[in-house]
């Protein structure tokens, strides 16, 4: 059966739904006990596994694309995600007009949505081993607590706690099964443990607000929606959002 299309303003009251309720949802990750473990773990070059926010799955991080990938059994010179605190780390070197640039803010920060974004030929040589095709692999440091991570360099490579081609990992003791008990985990409550982890959705942004679909993820499901439903509203609900914030202001 064919299914009927739903209009522009529903779409847009899924995803501004689904907004509110990701506001709403947190979780807890005790590092206050192996914060510093984890820091010399990183200093010394080696990965550690750590949870993203429900229901991200364990994410191998350390300080260079090549510590995740050989930890994960990957070539090393696999590109691997940049997780940064702020996009404006890298903003000077990506190749997007303004209001590029700002709706690419908004999209991991309020859609939480890892990107791929135009690099210009300038960019520093740390930032490199996310690169693929010209396109940087983004993410934010999304769960405040993770931010303590990011105070080395601040920036952390990052790629799925999963042996490749096995599904997501949501729990310290997958991590552990999948490791053999050899690599470093930030643990976290026993309700995350229980939730079952989902890659989220990756998208290609270039100037226009042109937004590509690269991979599906929970986002999209979480509202109700096809992934290409969800990714045709995001200029409109960005939009919209902006002008709502400057009347506000005003």
């Amino acid at each position: 059966m064919q299914r009927a299309p739903i209009m522009e303003n529903e779409c847009e009251t899924k995803i501004r739904t689904l907004q509110q309720k990701r506001k709403e949802v947190a979780m807890r990750i005790d590092l206050a006990s192996s914060r510093k473990e984890a820091i010399d773990h990183l200093e010394r070059g080696l990965a550690i596994a750590v949870p993203g926010p429900t229901p991200f799955p364990y994410v191998l991080a350390g300080l260079s694309a090549a510590t995740v990938n050989e930890a994960k059994g990957r070539p090393a010179d696999q590109p691997a995600v940049l997780i940064l605190a702020d996009l404006d780390t890298i903003s000077p070197f990506l190749a997007l007009e303004e209001e590029t640039l700002s709706y690419a803010r908004w999209l991991t920060s309020s859609q939480s949505i890892h990107l791929l974004l135009p690099v210009t030929g300038e960019l520093p040589e740390w930032a490199k081993g996310a690169v693929s095709k010209e396109m940087l692999g983004v993410s934010m440091a999304w769960h405040p607590e993770l931010l303590n991570l990011l105070s080395l360099r601040g920036y952390l490579f990052a790629t799925s706690a999963n042996l490749t081609g096995d599904t997501p990992i949501g729990s310290a003791a997958e991590v552990d099964a999948s490791f053999a008990s050899r690599m470093l985990v930030i643990e976290t409550g026993a309700e995350r443990d229980q939730t079952p982890a989902v890659s989220g959705m990756i998208v290609k942004v270039n100037n226009g607000l042109k937004t590509e679909l690269v991979r599906a993820g929970f986002q999209h499901e979480q509202a109700g929606l096809s992934a290409e439903e969800y990714i045709a509203h995001l200029p409109a609900l960005w939009r919209s959002q902006t002008t709502e914030l400057v009347e506000t202001l005003d």
